[in-house]
């Protein structure tokens, strides 16, 4: 077993990478290596929610406050940045560069398979009965059709989105597509995205959806 010493209320899950553990302590985010040190990504002014891609090498992170914090975008690990509020970056678990993805909270966070691309979800304009969807890869961001959510899908799945992060698979195993359950157009069903780009495309019925592993 091990001590992760102090850790802060404000988040639901921490995250098993090879280097170690993910979690909140009192100061940030930090990551507890294997061989027992402690390493600080970033200070958080909130409560937080954070997804590890499986690789280990990327963690997609939000804080959820209300006040204005220091951007802390592209910034060395060493001088700890801050992650700012109400936005969703992406941190390099490495070098601890910072990278911003989109400049709202998000209702969900998931990493495809080969850990290079994070599929967003944010309420669009008319709130969360419609989310957009916005998938980062390499520093760039792509936004694909809205969807309403299916509420069980919500309810279930998206109010816990950093815990299921480790196990609920919404993305093709070869990270070329994912699915979500919801209405495009009033037609609902299980929608598949393709990251290439063109309409999705429903499949079949249902309120609930995960991709196999292979």
């Amino acid at each position: 077993s091990s001590d992760l010493g102090a850790t802060a209320p404000g988040y639901q899950a921490p995250h098993w990478i090879p280097a170690g553990i993910l979690h909140l302590a009192e100061a940030g985010l930090e990551l507890r290596q294997t061989g027992g040190e402690s390493r600080l990504l970033a200070t958080a002014p909130g409560p937080v929610a954070f997804v590890a891609n499986r690789q280990g090498t990327r963690v997609a992170v939000q804080s959820l406050v209300e006040e204005e914090t220091p951007p802390g975008v592209n910034a060395a690990v060493t001088e700890t940045p801050a992650i700012p509020s109400n936005t969703v970056v992406v941190i390099d678990v490495d070098s601890g560069e910072m990278s911003e993805v989109v400049g709202a909270a998000s209702l969900g966070l998931f990493w495809s398979p080969d850990g290079e691309s994070l599929l967003v979800l944010t309420p669009d304009e008319g709130g969360a009965a419609e989310l957009a969807t916005t998938v980062w890869r390499a520093g760039e961001t792509t936004e694909l059709s809205t969807i309403s959510p299916n509420p069980t899908f919500v309810g279930d799945v998206l109010r816990f989105f950093d815990q299921y992060g480790q196990s609920l698979q919404l993305w093709s195993p070869d990270s070329a597509a994912f699915a979500l359950p919801g209405a495009i157009d009033d037609d609902p069903g299980i929608w598949v995205y393709l990251v290439a780009g063109g309409d999705p495309v429903n499949v079949h019925d249902g309120s609930w959806v995960s991709w196999s592993a292979a």
